[in-house]
This record gives C-alpha cells, sequence and structure tokens, in this order.
C-alpha cells in the first residue's frame, strides 16, 4: 500500500477519530496494513499527519497493542532483524 493511496483515503479522519466514523474492522484492516509498512521501514507517516495520529491511537488499544506485541516477539524469533523507523 503507497503512502500516496493512504494519503488519499485518509481526509476522513480529519472529522473523527476513526477511518469509517466508528472504530470498525476498516480500522484493524488499515492498522495491518500500515504496521507492516512501518515495521519493514516504508515511508514514514509524518507526511499524513492524520494518519500518523490515527496510529497512534490505534497503538494505544490494548487488544492491538498485544497483537503488536505478538508479532515483535515472533518476528525476534522467526525473522531476520528488519532496521524498523519509527512513525
Amino acid at each position: 500500500m503507497g503512502i500516496g493511496i493512504v494519503r488519499d483515503m485518509f481526509p476522513s479522519c480529519r472529522y473523527g477519530d476513526w477511518f469509517c466514523g466508528g472504530f470498525s474492522y476498516a480500522d484493524i484492516a488499515l492498522f495491518m496494513g500500515v504496521h507492516y509498512g512501518v515495521r519493514l521501514g516504508g515511508p514514514a507517516l509524518d507526511s499524513v499527519p492524520a494518519l500518523r495520529l490515527w496510529y497512534r491511537r490505534m497503538q494505544d488499544r490494548p487488544a492491538v497493542a498485544a497483537v503488536v506485541a505478538e508479532i515483535e516477539t515472533a518476528d525476534r524469533r522467526l525473522s531476520r532483524p528488519v532496521t524498523r523507523r519509527e512513525p
């Protein structure tokens, strides 16, 4: 998923905290794509401030934080090291 596509999709976040107004499957699905992009050193989220803030809100959700921790544990065990850039 390119940052340009996300930038085009994300103006809706200016009007609320979540991608489709209320927290939904759309936020979960988009988070996974954005998270893997960040994890693999993709484009920084700074060029889309609403996306960066949304990503932090997602990370603050306890269930999301737990899944991110599981992914990071599995990465350390199963994958080659990847240089991670903070959003």
